[in-house]
Parts: structure tokens; sequence; C-alpha cells
């Protein structure tokens, strides 16, 4: 028997800063452990307790396209960017960093993973790295529940391909986030924006859906008082563009009794609430809009202390009127719950099976735990 790799077989290492347990097995699919070397057992016990350097490995082994030759070119299938995609997902799904240290066997040869040597994490206790379920789904960290999610990545899976598309694109800026949270929480916070932007662009509100009751009573004013009211509405409208709230109502919508239930804010700390949420969303965007147009830094002021949901406190020295937008603004942990949660909505409305905690508040019944 030849102990060669098979060429329709491709196999890359993960990690991540939680504990699992299980694993996941399907036709053509396995997540798995990949154990440490228990003789040394410094390395055998590092994954096991919530701590800076603590690091479990899975890998994941699927079947891949056999290599083909495009003239004189052989092309081979690009296995870390399944990688990629499932640490994306799982990410989603868990609220947890993933990381992906490449391909170590494909089409038939063997590779060298890469990115082995990951920097310590800052806080083990963090929502994004800790052992314990996201309260607000409250799903077990096991293997066998990516069931839930990695079937987006099969393109037999009966999804619409636009949302299939979106998902991933917007997953992809998720997980990127939660890996340069430690040590660039401020570009982590642009990407968490990025996909909120990429969530939103699912959605068609009308312009007049998106307008500010200011704003609506002037045009209710101009239509009344001008010949030409009609007309002039219809104009200004027709130019209105409200990227900012279409952007805030996509990502609020989602959010139900369960996802306000699950705060994992300290008991003094601020959290987001039916009340607040829509202008802290906003904020977050204007923070964003700030940094992109006019340079504006907001360093480790997102970060929060005790996992608060809102800032309640800033690093630097902020002109007023950003010092005043920025203490609106969501911290990190607070966009990123509602990101994870509208992502999850999305799949679950487009007919996965995701958690019956992602209903609707008048829809809710019984939750099915899976």
């Amino acid at each position: 028997m030849a102990l060669i790799p098979e060429q329709t077989t491709g196999k890359v290492l993960l990690s991540t800063t939680s504990r699992f347990v299980g694993e996941w097995k399907e036709e053509g699919f396995t997540l798995s452990h990949a154990w440490p070397d228990f003789r040394d057992r410094g390395k055998a016990t590092v994954g096991l307790v919530e701590s800076r350097h603590c690091r479990n490995y899975f890998v994941a082994s699927f079947e891949t396209a056999p290599p083909a030759l495009d003239g004189n070119m052989l092309v081979l299938p690009d296995c870390a960017g399944h990688g990629d995609k499932i640490c994306a997902c799982l990410s989603v799904l868990f609220g947890k960093r993933f990381d992906n240290h490449g391909c170590f066997e494909a089409s038939g040869r063997y590779h060298v993973p890469v990115n082995l040597d990951k920097e310590p994490i800052l806080n083990p206790k963090h929502p994004i790295h800790n052992h314990k379920p996201r309260p607000d789904l409250a799903i077990q960290l096991n293997l066998s529940e990516s069931a839930r999610i990695l079937p987006v990545l099969d393109s037999s899976t009966p999804i619409d391909p636009v949302i299939r598309q979106a998902f991933l694109t917007a997953a992809r800026f998720y997980w990127l986030a939660l890996q340069e949270f430690d040590a660039d929480p401020e570009r982590a916070f642009l990407d968490l924006v990025t996909c909120g932007e990429v969530i939103a662009s699912t959605r068609h509100f009308e312009v007049s859906d998106l307008l500010d009751d200011q704003t609506k009573a002037d045009l209710d004013c101009i239509e009344r008082e001008t010949a030409e009211g009609v007309g002039i509405r219809k104009r200004i409208c027709s130019r209105l563009r409200q990227v900012k709230r279409g952007f805030v109502r996509a990502l609020v919508e989602p959010l139900n009794a369960h996802f306000y239930a699950g705060s994992e804010a300290g008991p003094h700390s601020p959290r987001l609430n039916p009340e607040n949420v829509e202008r802290s969303l906003g904020a977050a965007y204007d923070v964003r809009s700030q940094y992109v147009h006019g340079g504006s830094n907001f360093g480790v002021s997102v970060q929060g202390m005790e996992f608060e949901e809102v800032v309640q406190c800033f690093s630097g020295a902020y002109e007023k009127p950003f010092l005043d937008l920025i203490m609106k603004s969501t911290t990190f942990l607070g966009l990123e719950r509602v990101l994870r949660f509208g992502m999850l909505t999305l799949l679950q409305k487009s007919g996965m099976s995701i958690d019956a905690r992602l209903a609707p508040d008048g829809e809710l019944g019984t939750v099915t735990y899976f």
C-alpha cells in the first residue's frame, strides 16, 4: 500500500483560543482534534485552562477536486482558502477566535503549515477567547455543533447564492476582526463596521422608511405648502442617500429578547438595550467615517474594560465633537454581538436551521435546544 496523500483529499490545521470537545463527521468532511504530545505535560495541558497561551488545534479534512491540467499549467484546488472559510463560519457560530494555519496535505502532496507561533492573547477571560459558550444563544463549545453552519459552504445547500456570498464576505470581515482585536483594536473595529455594511447590503428599504421624523415633517410641509410639492418631494427623496440609517436599521431588526438578555457586560457596565441601540450603532458608523475621512483615531477606546457594550471611558485627546461621538458608540464587543446575531439570523431566514432563539420576539414560542 502506497502511503502517500490522496489526490482528492485536503487537510488544514486550525486552532482556537477556546476549549472545544467533540467532533463532526459527515460524507466528505471531518472536523476533529489534533492532539499535543502528551509526554510533554506543559504542551498537553496548555489548552485545558483559560490563559494567555491557551491554544487548541483541530484538523478539517475534506474532499477536493483532483489536480487538473490547463494547457501546460497544473491547477491545484485552494485548500488554504477552504480553511479561511471554515474558520470564518466557526467564528460566527460560536463567537470565538479561530485561526487557519494552512494546508498540510492536499492534491497528493504534503505541505508545511504556517503561522504556528501565535502571539499570546491579552485577556483570556474575554468572551471571544474564554472557554464559555456565548450566552445569547448558548451554543455549546462542541465541534458537533458545526453541523448548524458549515453546510453553507456546500453549494448544494438550498440557499440564495446572493445571501450565501454576502454571508461569507461578512463572516470573513468578522473573523479578521476577532483575530486583530488584541493587536489592533482600531482596525478590528473598522472591519466590524465593514461587516455590518455587507449585512446591510442584503436589505432594501424604501427611502421614506429611512427618514427621521424631522425630515419627514419637513417634506410633508413642502408637499402641503407649495404648488409643486409632490414633485419636489419625489426629487428630494430620489437624491437622499440614507446609508447610515439603512446600516442601523438592518442591524437592529434581527435583535430580540435573547440578544438583549445575553449581555456579557459587568454588573455596573453599560450594555445595549432597545432604547440606546440605534443611537450607539449610528455613532459606531460615524466613528468609522470620521476615521476614514478625517483621520480621527480612536485607539483603544472601543476595547472596553469590563466587557461593556457602550463606550464609557476614552483613551486619547479628542476634540469635543468627536469625544461626544465616541462616548455614544458601541464598544468592539457590543458591535461584535450585534453583527454575529445578524449574520446568523440572515442564514436562519435563508432556510438553514441555526437556532430557534434567532426568531423574532413575537415568534419565539418554545425554544429548542439542539
